[in-house]
């Protein structure tokens, strides 16, 4: 086999996250940074009223509280809508089970997918 011949065969290189799952995951990491300064204020307020004993839970902190639960379900969708697009972005065929013909003892699985 000529090495033009192996160099002609090449896959054609696909991007694995496109345009719009970009701005997919932008949008997921914003939600998730948002989740996590929203969970540091929550934890230093109950680590604070642990450590000293005294109630700092007012309005606001109900309201952030508030906000955590929603920031939770809101992340929801968009991380299900992503996970289904990545996955079609890497297999557009829909094949997710092994070949009938693939050798139980083999240590490359990525033989055994098409």
């Amino acid at each position: 086999m000529n090495p033009k011949d192996s160099s002609s065969r090449k896959k054609r290189y696909i991007r694995v996250i496109g345009p719009r799952l970009r701005v997919l995951l932008f949008g997921i990491l914003v939600l998730f940074a948002l989740l996590g300064a929203n969970s540091a204020y929550l934890s230093s307020i109950t680590f604070l009223e642990w450590f000293t004993g005294e109630t700092y839970e007012n309005y606001f902190y109900q309201l952030m509280f508030l906000g955590h639960l929603v920031l939770g379900l809101l992340i929801i969708l968009p991380v299900i809508v992503f996970a289904g697009g990545m996955d079609y972005r890497l297999n557009p065929e829909g094949i997710c089970q092994l070949e009938a013909n693939c050798p139980a003892s083999t240590d490359r699985l990525s033989e055994c997918y098409r």
